[in-house]
């Protein structure tokens, strides 16, 4: 039973498996091109929001992941490992780059802000559709969605200072 329900799991995580973050980050010089950090935020947010709303997902897989958050299978680390922590270390790179005075916790913790402000689209879809008095989300709504968290999230990397200074 644990391992089907950890196949479950694995499998939900692979179905919205897309682009690798890598190919949205540009080799060349970040640190004194704030333009290009916004453009690599942005196609990488957009990538994001493209694996959880493209319709190519099984609709039962962003349930499974949040159960799977609050009650880990035994193998949950080996599928963090697999699935989600490429797309951590590619966001944290570009925060290192962007800001190379960052301490390792520092851009760990913006990586997690900006999929924090992913998410919540995703899993309060439904208080969403609410409030907006809608049934789903439409492309404009994604699109200015994309453009929010892409703002917040450079706003906030820039505001971020050295933990001496």
């Amino acid at each position: 039973k644990e391992n089907l329900y950890a196949e479950v799991i694995q499998h939900a995580v692979m179905a919205s498996r897309g682009t690798s973050l890598d190919d949205y980050i540009p080799e060349t010089e970040l640190e004194s091109d704030a333009d290009l950090v916004e453009e690599s935020v942005h196609r990488i947010v957009e990538e994001l929001f493209k694996r959880k709303f493209s319709g190519n997902r099984p609709p039962w897989s962003d349930k499974v992941m949040m159960r799977a958050l609050f009650e880990p299978p035994l193998s949950f680390e080996d599928i963090v490992r697999k699935s989600l922590q490429p797309d951590h270390d590619a966001l944290k790179r570009l925060a290192l780059r962007a800001k190379p005075f960052l301490t390792e916790r520092q851009a760990h913790l913006w990586v997690l802000s900006v999929f924090g402000q992913v998410m919540i689209y995703t899993f309060a879809k439904e208080a969403i559709l609410t409030i907006l008095e809608t049934r789903d989300y439409d492309p404009e709504y994604l699109k200015d969605a994309v453009s929010n968290v892409t703002r917040v999230s450079v706003a906030g990397l820039f505001s971020l200072k050295s933990e001496g200074g």
